[in-house]
Parts: structure tokens; sequence; C-alpha cells
């Protein structure tokens, strides 16, 4: 599993160009204040927002997981169908696919 930056992260603009964006981790720290996660630059806007939203979406699919589980595992092939996609996901995310 990776040890990933904890979230929420948020984007906001930098000022090195146009399209670039800062994007920091707002967990709460013992030495406090925001975190860096990476400041790069992105197609647009939409990509810096969809790549802060990645510990919640990692959170998200991790609930997912264990809520189509016991269907799954009951044979119900919609529910085998989502979880494979789900655990899929979860996998590239921890950077094991």
């Amino acid at each position: 599993m990776s040890k990933h930056t904890p979230g929420p992260w948020k984007v906001e603009p930098h000022s090195s160009h146009e399209m670039a964006f800062l994007v920091t981790s707002t967990a709460p720290q013992s030495v406090g204040g925001d975190r860096t996660v990476m400041v790069t630059k992105f197609a647009s806007r939409d990509d810096a927002h969809l790549i802060a939203a990645a510990p919640d979406l990692l959170e998200v699919a991790k609930e997912c997981e264990a809520y189509f589980r016991p269907m799954a595992e009951d044979g119900q092939y919609l529910a085998q169908q989502r979880i494979d996609r789900i655990r899929a996901a979860i996998a590239k995310a921890e950077g094991a696919s």
C-alpha cells in the first residue's frame, strides 16, 4: 500500500505560469501549515482539481469495495463487475498496477 500525502488536498494558482497550480494537503500537521503535494503545469484547471480530489476518491473507492464485497461473494454478477473495477482503481492509486 502506498503512503500518499493525507488529504484533503486543495488547488491554488501558482505564479510561475498561467496553467501552473499548487496542490497542497490541508491535513492537520504537528508543525502547522499546508504541506505542498506538487507544483506543476496542468492542461486545465479541471485536471488540477481532479488530482486534488484523489485522496477523497480513494477513500470512497475503498468504502465501495467493502459495500460490494458481500454481494460479489454471493455471486451477484453486477456486484462482481463493479468490485473488479473498484479493486483495479484502488490498486492503480496505490501503485500496485
